[in-house]
């Protein structure tokens, strides 16, 4: 990209006080690109014919179609249009083919807007001139995606982000990996990442995978011959080599349990959820269950033991569940997750039958004792260095328990209820154990963490963490973060920042 190209930017972000109050809103990046001539500021409010200050304004959808509209329900969508054309004028003049905007404005927001009543709710949305920018082949983008620290102009304009997408794995959790894949896939924004796509088989082949995301979805990428790269070198490559951030979407052992992230570590790379350790113990549901209760999380009553001990005295394990935690009991594999070789025994061919079940999946055994307790979980996000924490959720499961056919068949129903419908004095303890948990496990990037609040006293119980957590269509995780007013593609691109900030690498994110 030649020097004398410019990016439009808002005028407000360049220190100008042409904002509705009178006031600017300046950031640093875009104050050093108009002090090398780098960038055309410009407010489409004001250029539109608006006074400064003016009445706040926000759109609003009418019988026949988007308006705008201020606070004294006075219609000024035209000076919006007019504006809008002003400042694509204005870009096509100097020949911009990016702009940098604000955030949530009218006129300027992309990506999220406030919803007409004045009331600080933001949905999804673009305002009038980000949306005549973007139709006429300007990439948009806002401030918020800007880094904190000025970096050069030529950087920003020449040098996407270099994104790995590491999808399906060798766990039972493979399918569930690629739904999620795909998901993500659609939301990245590509203005600011060049994706590679790298797929693990359920055989533990890696390939380099350059075809249509919906072939990601249905399986069929690996006979997309095509679109693979079979032969290549993980550490010396270019195509992975010059990866900045990786973001494994893989679900399960060897994608969660701190295998891959291992990898990453060797790699020098940044990368999307939290570090080895974190990952290796959420995805133990025994090791993890210590850790909580250390941290004065309380936890289900268990039995835990290993496949050699199951080979030479069943009759003692046996004897040892049925005396501690009777039934019903659930058994589970101690790394897995969605849910997966996971059975409830009523009685002890049950419970065998679910131990043998189980043994498919692990080599280490986990059995509970059964909880009359309501399903909640709560979203963890490490956003800049601050662990956020959503309002819960509950599950109300369409079988006994929710199990993988619960979660993910389309002929269930089970129900997702958001809020859960608990006490705020509930909700607020679920929220603050999810924290200290995701502390307690040296979490990082983001985690979901699961509780039952029993029936009759209301106690909450830790159930466990997942450090990779489901990101399809139906997945809570995003649909806790969606009604704290975060859609899908912010939740995205802030997981993918999180990573950024891992190590101190010579990219900056912008």
């Amino acid at each position: 990209m030649k020097k004398s190209e410019k990016i439009l930017v808002s005028a407000c972000l360049a220190g100008e006080p042409c904002r509705y109050d009178g006031r600017a809103n300046p950031h640093p990046q875009v104050i050093k690109w108009v002090q090398e001539g780098r960038a055309i500021p410009v407010c489409p409010e004001q250029a539109g014919g608006l006074p400064t200050p003016r009445f706040p304004c926000e759109i609003m959808m009418v019988s026949d179609g988007q308006k705008v509209y201020n606070v004294k329900n006075e219609d000024c969508t035209l000076p919006f249009v007019e504006g809008a054309q002003y400042a694509f004028a204005l870009a096509r003049k100097h020949g911009c083919q990016k702009a940098v905007l604000k955030a949530k404005s009218p006129s300027c927001g992309y990506g999220q807007i406030y919803d007409g009543s004045f009331s600080g709710t933001l949905v999804k949305g673009i305002g009038i001139t980000a949306a005549l920018l973007e139709e006429k082949g300007i990439t948009v983008m806002t401030e918020e995606s800007l880094p904190e620290k000025p970096l050069n102009q030529e950087a920003f304009m020449e040098n996407k982000i270099k994104l790995g997408v590491v999808f399906g794995g060798q766990s039972g959790e493979h399918e569930v990996s690629r739904v999620s894949a795909y998901n993500v896939l659609q939301v990245i924004n590509t203005a600011k990442y060049d994706i590679t796509c790298i797929g693990i088989t359920k055989q533990g082949v890696w390939m380099i995978y350059k075809g249509p995301y919906t072939r990601i979805k249905d399986g069929s990428w690996e006979q997309d011959d095509e679109n693979l790269k079979k032969e290549f070198s993980l550490f010396h490559d270019p195509e992975i080599t010059g990866i900045d951030i990786f973001y494994p979407i893989l679900h399960g052992p060897m994608g969660e349990d701190g295998t891959i992230q291992g990898v990453f570590e060797m790699m020098g790379k940044p990368y999307v959820g939290c570090g080895v350790l974190a990952s290796s113990v959420g995805m133990d549901k025994v090791v993890s269950k210590i850790l909580f209760e250390s941290a004065g999380i309380p936890v289900t009553p268990y039995v835990c033991f290993k496949k050699r001990q199951w080979d030479q005295n069943q009759d003692a394990i046996l004897t040892k569940i049925e005396e501690k935690l009777g039934y019903p009991a659930f058994v589970k594999p101690v790394n897995m997750g969605s849910s997966v070789g996971i059975s409830k025994a009523h009685n002890q061919d049950e419970l065998v039958a679910g131990i043998i079940e189980a043994l498919r999946y692990d080599q280490k055994i986990l059995v509970e004792a059964f909880i009359d307790g309501r399903e909640i979980e709560c979203a963890v996000l490490e956003d800049e260095g601050i662990i956020k924490t959503t309002i819960p959720g509950e599950v109300v499961a369409s079988k006994e328990f929710y199990d993988y056919e619960a979660k993910y068949s389309d002929d269930q129903d089970s129900e997702v209820i958001i809020p859960a419908p608990i006490s705020e004095a509930l909700l607020n303890k679920v929220r603050e154990y999810a924290a200290i948990a995701f502390e307690a496990i040296d979490g990082s990037g983001l985690s979901r963490v699961d509780f039952f609040v029993t029936r009759g006293s209301g106690e909450i119980i830790i159930n466990e963490v997942n450090t990779l957590p489901g990101f399809t269509n139906i997945s809570m995780y995003p649909k806790m973060w969606e009604n704290m007013g975060m859609d899908y593609a912010e939740l995205v691109e802030k997981i993918i920042c999180s990573a950024g900030r891992k190590r101190d690498t010579e990219y900056t994110l912008i």
